[in-house]
């Protein structure tokens, strides 16, 4: 379960102002291509979105603004063009932006993408032309703006064109809301229960999933409080469990999660020595807990900082909060599913 999320504006939302706001979406997994040649892709896509908006609220906004949002040449002058059509109007949008940091992952598993993706973030680059964009539209018509990722790498180089963002990741306000409580899953388990008549009791098959699916835990001041069951999982298991009446073979949605199951061979990268990553790997196998300092940013060129490393894993979901010693958060391995993605690579000697 990967987590990284950010928002402007995003607490203490008026009463008054629910239901008020129009909802702009942009998803960059869906823009193809790596930091090298991703333009083209992310221009249509955004582009594509923002006409979806105009048509969607066209009673509400100024006749011309679909012309005035095509006219425009890429997705940060669209932007640009779009806000001032709904300032015009009197209007308000509520910005959704999901995988915002899909353009650093080629960085993460390459390193020799590195002097490109500086390009692209720093000074008139591509991506901070866009996210200036993105800070100019909340002065006229972006009111708020939730971002979600995977890890803290791309605002950070943003920073300085957009340093109006809060990151939420580890806050106790938000620690449950990418999951489900125990609470949660009893309630579905026991409303389904009762439909498909299950051959087990709700304890015992919250007792055979907890080792699985729960102990995510993203905040300190949580820990030891409701911990998080991820959610894919049990869902996947009570569609099996409900058609079949049994526990499934495969207790991880091996469907699912192989983009999981690649996320320790993308972190361990190949272009560096390894000792630090497969020292960490190591005791999180055998002793069961690594004690560090989380790292809520870092720029790229530090990737390769072993406190990043340990970092990304708990970004990544594959280690969580489960304590604290001497000044230090502790951290092991989440649950079965995520020590099978570490194990899955065998030796770690051989990183």
């Amino acid at each position: 379960m990967r987590r990284f999320f950010q928002g402007f504006g995003l607490v203490r939302i008026r009463q008054k102002t629910r239901n008020t706001y129009l909802i702009l979406e942009f998803n960059f997994s869906l823009v193809n291509g790596g930091i090298e040649d991703y333009k083209n892709d992310f221009d249509e896509h955004c582009g594509q979105q923002m006409e979806f908006f105009v048509e969607k609220y066209a009673d509400l906004l100024p006749q011309d603004s679909l012309a005035k949002v095509q006219k425009a040449t890429n997705a940060s002058k669209k932007l640009d063009a779009l806000c001032e059509c709904v300032a015009k109007s009197n209007q308000k949008i509520y910005l959704f932006i999901d995988e915002y940091d899909n353009f650093t992952n080629n960085i993460l598993s390459d390193y020799t993408q590195l002097g490109r993706y500086m390009d692209e973030t720093h000074r008139t680059g591509y991506l901070r032309t866009f996210f200036n964009a993105l800070k100019d539209g909340t002065k006229t018509a972006i009111e708020r703006l939730f971002i979600t990722g995977v890890s803290p790498v791309t605002l950070d180089d943003l920073t300085s064109g957009f340093n109006i963002g809060t990151n939420y990741t580890t806050d106790a306000r938000f620690n449950e809301i990418t999951g489900f409580t125990e609470q949660e899953t009893r309630e579905m388990l026991t409303y389904y229960s009762e439909y498909f008549h299950f051959p087990c009791s709700v304890d015992e098959i919250i007792e055979t999933i907890r080792p699985w699916y729960d102990n995510y835990c993203f905040a300190e001041d949580c820990f030891g409080e409701n911990s998080i069951f991820k959610p894919s999982e049990v869902l996947y298991f009570l569609c099996r469990f409900c058609n079949d009446n049994e526990f499934p073979d495969s207790m991880p949605d091996s469907m699912n999660i192989y983009s999981d199951f690649l996320t320790p061979k993308m972190l361990i990268r190949k272009d560096k020595d390894f000792k630090y990553e497969a020292a960490i790997v190591k005791q999180l196998l055998s002793v069961g807990h690594y004690n560090f300092v989380l790292k809520d940013d870092f720029p790229p060129e530090n990737i390769a900082n072993k406190d990043v490393f340990i970092s990304l894993l708990f970004y990544y979901g594959l280690i969580t909060i489960c304590g604290q010693e001497n000044g230090l958060t502790v951290f092991k391995i989440t649950n079965r599913e995520t020590e099978e993605q570490l194990r899955d690579f065998g030796d770690v000697q051989r990183f």
